[in-house]
Order: structure tokens, then sequence, then C-alpha cells
């Protein structure tokens, strides 16, 4: 069985604590960039992709620290960290939202306009697609009009 030292278990807890400050850190500025808006959708968008990246994250420092093998104490230190963070520097979070007070305008412009777009193409993809089903649907009424003629055909 693979063992710790103590002196292991200590570094890989203040690396935890770091870490998780480090991962703070990237809720916030994930949060701020994705979530321009502030809207329902935005938010859940911007945790998805936040999980996403910190389960990749924590998965190369369980590899550093523990062979892979998960450890309960770097899973609590990390959230102590992520915790400690947003409970006592404030500040830095005010310093990232007013770094991120113009990006925010531009992603939110950028966001506007692609949503636009979509809504533009959505709207013709539906013009086409009730043409085509139109068109499918004459097409059927012939085909079927022309094969049930050709059995009665064969009949008499």
């Amino acid at each position: 069985m693979w063992e710790i030292s103590v002196l292991s278990q200590f570094n890989s807890s203040v690396f935890a604590l770091v870490f998780g400050n480090f991962l703070a850190i990237q809720y916030f500025i994930i949060s701020e960039l994705i979530a321009a808006k502030r809207n329902k959708l935005s938010v859940i968008i911007s945790d998805i992709v936040f999980w996403i990246i910190t389960s990749f994250e924590y998965f190369i420092v369980n590899l550093r620290f523990s062979n892979g093998k998960i450890r309960l104490i770097l899973l609590l230190f990390s959230a102590a960290g992520f915790i400690v963070f947003y409970k006592y520097f404030s500040f830095i979070r005010i310093l990232l939202r007013k770094l991120f007070a113009r990006t925010r305008k531009i992603y939110a412009f950028i966001t506007y306009s692609l949503q636009e777009m979509i809504f533009k193409a959505y709207g013709k993809l539906k013009k086409i697609a009730k043409n085509v089903k139109k068109f499918l649907l004459k097409c059927s009424v012939m085909m079927y009009t022309v094969f049930s003629k050709r059995k009665m055909k064969g009949r008499d």
C-alpha cells in the first residue's frame, strides 16, 4: 500500500489551500466573462464550464499529490481555500470586477449580436422548413395517387 509522509501531507494540504484560492479566482473570472447578462442560462453555462475545467484540474492535482487516489484532505483543503478567498479576499474580486467591466460590455455586445443572428437564421430556417414540408406533402399526395391508380389498373 502506498503511504504518504507527514511532510508530504502538509505540503499537499498547503498546495490544496492555494489551489482552492486559484479555483475561486477562476470561478469569478469565468462567471464574469460568461454571465455578463446575469440571466439564468448564462449562469448555468458558466457553472458547467467551471466544473468541467475544475474536474480536469483536480484530476491533475490528484495525480501529482496522491498518485490519482482521491484523498479527502485534498478535497477539504481545496474547498477551504475556495471559501477563504470568497470570505476574506473580496478586494481582489473588486479589482477583477473593475478589470472586467469593459470586457463584460464587449462580451455582452458580441453575445447580443450572435443572438440576433441566430434568431434571424432560425426564422429563415423555419420558413424553409415550412416550404419543404409543403413540397413533401404535395409529392407524397402525388405519389399516393399515382401508385394507387396503378394498383387499380392491375386489378381491372
